[in-house]
């Protein structure tokens, strides 16, 4: 049975997540990681909690977008993702808890610099086959390590200068179908999350559905450009915070 203030203070963390994500188009997961593991939900039940949410917030996108979908990238994407969640599995099994944390930290802070300078300044490209595999395999091992399975497509993506509607469409189906299998391996690889996570689920994926469909109708009408920046500025100030309390385990 889930402690009552954390069952609360995670449902804000997913509903602001989930929010933010819905107003901004992005950072579901770098929101949510830090602030759910300072507020005490472990990394393993965590990852869990990240890949069910974010499954559930964009079955809906795909049903809308699926005719904006790039397929060929897609599975190219979903191609790479499996090698790396099970290299990502072998590689947890390999980790302490704190190391993963603190690279986790680190990956949420690389990545919102990038996303704050608008992405990777490069003329239009498209990448070739094995560099979308590689980080449909970077998603992966993040995902299963992390749950920032999002960030290398996004950035290779972005890279590229793929329409916003493309974008959101190759992404949604990443994660959809990722998830999915990532949550397959990992109930496969002993790793199982804590049993109250999915009775924190049944409160929290209707709470982060609510928060995202809240987020994508309001946005219009916020100013967006204050409004990313306050949001950027949330997972800097998050990300370094898990980075500290991670070290700070370390060191004790």
């Amino acid at each position: 049975m889930a402690d009552p203030t954390l069952l609360v203070l995670g449902a804000l963390v997913v509903l602001s997540a989930t929010f933010l994500a819905g107003v901004v188009g992005f950072a579901y997961g770098l929101v949510a990681l830090p602030l759910l593991l300072l507020v005490g939900v472990p990394l393993v039940d965590v990852v869990v909690i990240n890949l069910v949410i974010g499954l559930a917030s964009r079955l809906s996108v795909v049903a809308r977008r699926h005719a904006d979908v790039t397929w060929a990238r897609a599975r190219l994407l979903l191609l790479g993702c499996v090698p790396g969640v099970l290299l990502g599995v072998l590689t947890r099994d390999r980790l302490d808890t704190e190391v993963i944390q603190l690279a986790a930290g680190v990956v949420t802070l690389v990545a919102v610099s990038l996303i704050a300078r608008g992405g990777i300044k490069s003329q239009p490209r498209s990448s070739t086959p094995p560099v979308v595999v590689v980080a449909g395999g970077l998603g992966g091992f993040l995902g299963a390590t992390t749950s920032l399975n999002g960030v290398p497509p996004a950035l290779l993506l972005t890279g590229d200068r793929a329409s916003a509607r493309s974008m959101v469409a190759d992404l949604a189906v990443y994660f959809v179908i990722g998830n999915i299998v990532t949550l397959l391996i990992l109930s496969q690889s002993g790793q199982a999350p804590s049993s109250w996570v999915w009775s924190a689920l049944v409160l929290w994926v209707p709470v982060g559905l609510a928060g995202n469909l809240l987020g994508v109708a309001l946005g219009p009408k916020m100013p967006y450009a204050l409004f990313r920046r306050l949001t950027i500025a949330v997972i800097v100030a998050s990300g370094v915070a898990s980075s500290a309390q991670a070290v700070r385990a370390m060191l004790g």
